[in-house]
């Protein structure tokens, strides 16, 4: 099989299009195939390329390559004007994952 150790995958940053309010964040779903080994989901907040936080566990491994699986991945719920999201692997990963898409749950933070 061949594999590939070198995942890294960063996203824009994401402001769902609304800059200037702070959104609170609940949820990602990941849509992917192939086997997730040792692939991990981090956040960074409003800008930052440095600062990476790990949310939940390893997308879980599936045996399924042609058909796609939905993880939901729960982070504390934290607040933020964007986010930008990063996919790394910790070790060693097959050549046929694949992402099709990610999904974020959130709500427009009302001014008070």
């Amino acid at each position: 099989a061949d594999t590939s150790t070198a995942v890294d995958i960063k996203t824009k940053d994401i402001d769902f299009g609304q800059p200037g309010q702070i959104k609170r964040i609940y949820k990602f779903y990941v849509t992917h195939r192939g086997s997730a080994s040792n692939i991990q989901l981090s956040y960074a907040k409003d800008g930052d390329q440095d600062t990476y936080t790990e949310v939940g566990s390893e997308l879980p491994e599936t045996d399924a390559v042609t058909d796609w699986v939905t993880t939901a991945i729960t982070p504390t719920a934290f607040s933020c004007n964007s986010v930008r999201l990063r996919l790394f692997s910790d070790g060693t990963t097959p050549a046929n994952f694949e992402i099709n898409d990610i999904t974020v749950v959130y709500r427009i933070r009302s001014a008070r």
